[in-house]
């Protein structure tokens, strides 16, 4: 298994994200959010998720500097506290369970994390994890979308949370880990 970077690595990078592939299946066209506003946050999240999200096979995101400096640190960009982004994949709508089961599990390796928010455009789901649906069109997240499918609909952040018309499936979740 590759190593994360260290601190003193990590920090060294200059760029926009810091992208951890590990999904192999059509993403569903939901994703969460993990709010965070500094280069340490970034870091912090990365290294309490990554585990879960690799053994998962879950690709997700870290914010670093390039970012940091023009959006997520800055309380009037609409990125702002975006510190990370988790590609849902469709297989975990296939049984309620399963995405409830990982959204318990994300919840529970962030425990203990302190900074708290709330992400413009997205549906918070505690006080520092929220979601969205990134496409313009409605997609079955039990069938998702492939790369193509993706990049062809994916529509930027316009300040709402979903698509009139598209079932969200994270209402009905009864989520028994508290933060």
């Amino acid at each position: 298994m590759e190593e994360l970077l260290s601190w003193e690595e990590f920090k060294e990078v200059y760029t926009n994200w810091i992208m951890f592939r590990y999904e192999k299946a059509d993403k569903s066209g939901w994703k969460l959010h993990i709010f965070g506003t500094t280069l340490e946050d970034s870091y912090d999240v990365m290294t309490r998720i990554d585990f879960l999200c690799r053994t998962k096979n879950i690709m997700y995101k870290v914010a670093h500097t390039a970012i940091m400096e023009r959006a997520i640190g800055n309380p009037e960009h609409m990125q702002y506290g975006k510190i990370c982004a988790i590609y849902l994949p469709n297989w975990l709508f296939h049984d309620d369970a399963e995405l409830k089961l990982f959204i318990e599990e994300l919840m529970s390796t962030l425990d203990g994390y302190k900074p708290k928010g709330s992400i413009q455009g997205d549906m918070m789901l505690t006080d520092n994890i929220g979601y969205r649906y990134e496409l313009g069109v409605p997609v079955d997240p039990k069938k998702g979308a492939n790369y193509f499918e993706y990049n062809r609909w994916y529509r930027d952040n316009d300040g709402d949370y979903n698509i009139k018309g598209n079932p969200d499936p994270f209402t009905d979740l009864k989520l028994e880990y508290d933060t």
